[in-house]
């Protein structure tokens, strides 16, 4: 191996010593057999239309407004309880698609496409001949996945698939090439690997699914460093791993915009500090009664209204024609819920929702400020005993 910053020779993988180069016809066999495909793919999705579901207030809907935010030159737009539930990649895609005037839907799926050629060649140094490459290319690029009617929401699951393939591409092009030694082989593929990850971490709030899988393979790379004792095989070992600094920069670089616009540093609210504060001190308090389903029953809410003067300004709205709504949606999924209960996966948002109906989204400030003085006070009650009736569970 070539010492760190110098090229060295490749090293080809089992498969591909030995191996017959294609002939220029096959060549061209393979490339009008590629080309067909991807135009029939796009013929066949040309005629889908894409929709935004306007009463999606807090998908498609929502997408769109901050793109419209983004678009105006005022980052995510006005502040609310909304602007920073969610990551912020799906929007910047949006308004990104907007200024080139390229149609949403294509643009899915042009970056899936993109990500299925990356996925062949990041596979390249295993010796696969070219039939084998573009049936693995078939296969991915007619993925069902990507024309279901999910898909052709304006939703985050247009460009997630892509955008995960894209990161398993970078790691796995990085690692068949981390023998190399040589920033030309390299490089490429980390480029790939940090800005396809950075991307992908903020495109949904559960990202940690993938790290277990680049954490193996960034233990892999290591190991074969190891194993080998080549001079210099720790620098491109660690080089290697250095693509999953994009999630720290990536969350420091957005929250930093957000300080600088709402005035705070969180790059999506729901998983700040003083909002899980606030959320877990309201579901820490038992009921009198488990109601099934529910996180903070009716029963319970009345009873905080008792010890948390925070919270009582919110009862108002917990009693309005909006909380009925948000039961409306368990109801159908739970028959059996009474009026004014709101079921899990739903409470979050109606609670957030009373919270800036209150006025306490005016900045950042007040609103994490609100979240504080809430889970003070509820976890200060539970402590004393006053929870409910009887004794409280620990906060």
């Amino acid at each position: 191996m070539a010492a760190p910053g110098e090229s060295g020779p490749v090293m080809l993988g089992p498969l591909e010593k030995g191996r017959r180069l294609p002939t220029s016809r096959s060549s061209t066999a393979v490339f009008a057999a590629a080309a067909g495909m991807i135009l029939l793919k796009l013929w066949l999705v040309s005629a889908q239309p894409i929709t935004a579901m306007g009463w999606a207030t807090l998908d498609d809907r929502l997408f769109l407004n901050l793109a419209h935010g983004l678009l105006a030159g005022t980052w995510l737009g006005p502040f609310n309880e909304l602007t920073l539930a969610k990551v912020c990649f799906y929007p910047i895609w949006i308004a990104l698609v907007v200024r080139l005037g390229i149609p949403l839907l294509l643009s899915q799926h042009l970056l899936y496409l993109l990500a299925v050629l990356a996925v062949i060649g990041a596979v390249r140094p295993m010796g696969y001949g070219p039939w084998r490459l573009l049936l693995l290319g078939a296969v991915l690029w007619f993925n069902p996945g990507t024309y279901t009617a999910q898909v052709l929401r304006v939703v985050r699951e247009g460009i997630y698939p892509a955008l995960t393939l894209l990161v398993i591409a970078g790691f796995v092009g990085t690692l068949l090439r981390a023998r190399v030694g040589s920033w030309r082989a390299l490089v490429p593929w980390l480029l790939l690997s940090a800005l396809s990850l950075a991307a992908f971490w903020q495109t949904r709030e559960e990202g940690m699914w993938l790290l277990p899988l680049l954490a193996a393979v960034a233990a892999f790379v290591c190991a074969g460093q190891w194993w080998m004792r080549a001079p210099g095989g720790w620098f491109w070992a660690l080089l290697c791993v250095m693509p999953l600094l994009a999630i720290p920069c990536s969350d420091g670089i957005v929250a930093l915009i957000n300080r600088a616009h709402y005035g705070i540093a969180v790059t999506v609210e729901v998983k700040s500090h003083d909002f899980l504060a606030a959320y877990g001190a309201l579901t820490r308090v038992e009921p009198k009664q488990i109601v099934p389903h529910v996180p903070v029953s009716r029963e319970t809410r009345e009873r905080i209204y008792r010890v948390s003067p925070a919270f009582a300004t919110l009862e108002a709205q917990f009693a309005g024609p909006a909380a009925n709504a948000w039961g409306a949606g368990p109801r159908k999924q739970w028959p059996d819920l009474k009026a004014g209960e709101i079921g899990g996966g739903w409470f979050v948002w109606a609670f957030r929702q009373a919270v800036g109906r209150a006025g306490y989204y005016a900045d950042g400030r007040k609103a994490m400020a609100f979240y504080r003085q809430l889970a003070s006070e509820v976890d200060t009650a539970c402590r004393a005993g006053t929870g409910r009736p009887g004794t409280a569970r620990p906060c």
